[in-house]
């Protein structure tokens, strides 16, 4: 599904407190400032959502849901404009019937999805630096030395799959992402988003989930 959504600043005692409030586009217009959305999923504990926004993890906002009214959300993750956020309380199959209604039909994959190629070594430092984490740090995480992340970073050597698979938990992305095996680049939103669903639905922590995709 993809319905198109615009974020509404919600007029606030101070600019601290403002909230962002997420409109579908069908909803009553726009006042004030206004950002575009798309909303590309929507379960009954959360939404996959698409904006240039800049949603910070653990932020909240409210959701102008059809049927439903103003619902409470929260930013759980955040990578490359997509946003997995999770619902205050789960909704039910009437608001989640009429949310489809209003998605665009399916649309055939546009070509030039593919991404640049990027060598192993400066997608992992890039990985790093971006989520703020020094060598030491990911070391750390890993139970590895300092100098073997940074053999890592320079092509010198290559991460076990244990590692690998250790390194994209650090990092907060799926493995084949940090692999780069990824050729779509609103892949790795989605995986995120069935991960939180498969890990819902079976009450789990979605760092125990793993998806395998073969080619």
């Amino acid at each position: 599904m993809a319905v198109a959504a615009h974020f509404e600043a919600q007029p606030a005692a101070t600019p601290r407190a403002k909230r962002r409030r997420l409109l579908l586009q069908a909803a009553a217009g726009a006042n004030g400032e206004t950002a575009a959305a798309t909303v590309h999923n929507v379960s009954a504990t959360g939404i996959l959502l698409e904006t240039s926004v800049a949603l910070e993890p653990d932020e909240r906002f409210e959701v102008d849901l059809p049927e439903v009214g103003v619902v409470a959300a929260q930013v759980v993750w955040r990578d490359e404009g997509f946003h997995g956020c999770r619902f205050d309380h789960d909704l039910g199959g009437a608001a989640l019937g009429a949310l489809a209604l209003r998605s665009d039909p399916v649309r055939p994959a546009q070509p030039g999805g593919a991404i640049e190629h990027e060598p192993f070594p400066a997608r992992l430092q890039r990985l790093r630096k971006q989520r703020g984490l020094t060598l030491a740090a990911i070391g750390a995480a890993l139970g590895v030395s300092k100098p073997t992340v940074w053999a890592w970073e320079q092509g010198r050597s290559r991460p076990t799959p244990d590692h690998l698979a250790a390194l994209a938990r650090a990092l907060a992305v799926p493995e084949t992402e940090l692999a780069g095996t990824i050729t779509n680049p609103r892949l790795p939103g989605v995986l995120n988003h069935a991960r939180q669903q498969i890990a819902d639905a079976m009450g789990i922590d979605p760092e125990k989930v793993r998806i395998l995709i073969e080619p």
